[in-house]
């Protein structure tokens, strides 16, 4: 299956080059809106839509407890 990752549209071009070099073939870039809020709004409502889990980009409990582990390791 292939991962869909939303960033706005002002996304560095090196962010965007990276997430396609570390995803692949596995995952398709979509650039939704000017600011986080649009883009966000875009990936949950395409998440409902699409019958997709939504991973969000930092506001949820396993990602905050997996970032914290990147410091102590």
């Amino acid at each position: 299956k292939k991962g869909v990752v939303f960033m706005p549209v002002t996304t560095p071009q090196q962010k965007i080059d990276k997430t396609r070099l570390f995803g692949g073939e596995f995952v398709e870039i979509r650039l939704v809106g000017d600011f986080f809020d649009d883009c966000y709004r875009a990936a949950f409502e395409f998440a409902e839509s699409a019958g997709a889990h939504m991973v969000p980009p930092f506001d949820h409990r396993d990602i905050i407890e997996g970032q914290a582990t990147v410091a102590f390791e």
